[in-house]
C-alpha cells in the first residue's frame, strides 16, 4: 500500500504522495503543516517515518525503534504519539522548527489498553484537543455467555405486542 493525496481542485484527483516498495500507510500531517508521519514496513516491520509534508526529498526519519503504528500528532505540533503494540502509547518530544528535531521516544502507558486488532488498519485511540487526555479502548475480561437466544420473526412478534395505533 502506498500514500495518496486528494487534490480538491476543480478537477477532483487522486495523485501518489509516497510510492515505495513498502507498505505505508497511516499518514498524518502536522498541525503546523510541516511533517508527515506514517507507518512503514522499509525496515521489516511496522514503524514510524517522519519526512517533510511536501515530500520533495526522499529524506525521512526513522521515530520508533521497537515496532510502531497510527501516528498521531498532539495540537501543537511538539509531541507525536504512536502505538507500540508489545508496549503501549509511546510519545516523543518535538521541536520546533525548519528541522526535524525529535527527543528519545517514551512510553506513557501499556497494557491492559488495546493497540492494535488483527486486520483493522485503524487508529484504537486519540486524544483530546487540548492535548491533555487520550480516548483508549480497554480489555475487559468478560464471561463467555453460556446461551445465546435467537429471535425469529422478531418484527411480527415486535407489532403483536406493541401493536402501532391506526
Amino acid at each position: 500500500s502506498d500514500l495518496f493525496q486528494l487534490q480538491l481542485g476543480p478537477p477532483t484527483r487522486l495523485e501518489p504522495l509516497l510510492q515505495t516498495s513498502f507498505a505505508e500507510r497511516s499518514a498524518e500531517i502536522s498541525p503546523d503543516r510541516r511533517w508527515l508521519a506514517y507507518q512503514s514496513t522499509e525496515s521489516g516491520r511496522f514503524e514510524i517515518y517522519v519526512r517533510r509534508a511536501n515530500v520533495v526529498s526522499n529524506e525521512r526519519w526513522l521515530v520508533s525503534s521497537g515496532g510502531g503504528q497510527h501516528a498521531r500528532w498532539g495540537p501543537d505540533s511538539r509531541e507525536l504519539f504512536y502505538a507500540e503494540p508489545e508496549r503501549g502509547l509511546m510519545r516523543v518530544a518535538v521541536e520546533a522548527g525548519v528541522e526535524w528535531k525529535a527527543g528519545t521516544p517514551m512510553r506513557l502507558f501499556g497494557p491492559p489498553y488495546l493497540w492494535t486488532i488483527p486486520n483493522f488498519g485503524g487508529r484504537l485511540y486519540d486524544i483530546s484537543p487540548d492535548g491533555q487526555r487520550f480516548l483508549v479502548l480497554k480489555s475487559v475480561d468478560t464471561p463467555q455467555p453460556s446461551t445465546i437466544v435467537v429471535v425469529q420473526n422478531w418484527f411480527e412478534n415486535l407489532t403483536r405486542r406493541a401493536p402501532i395505533p391506526r
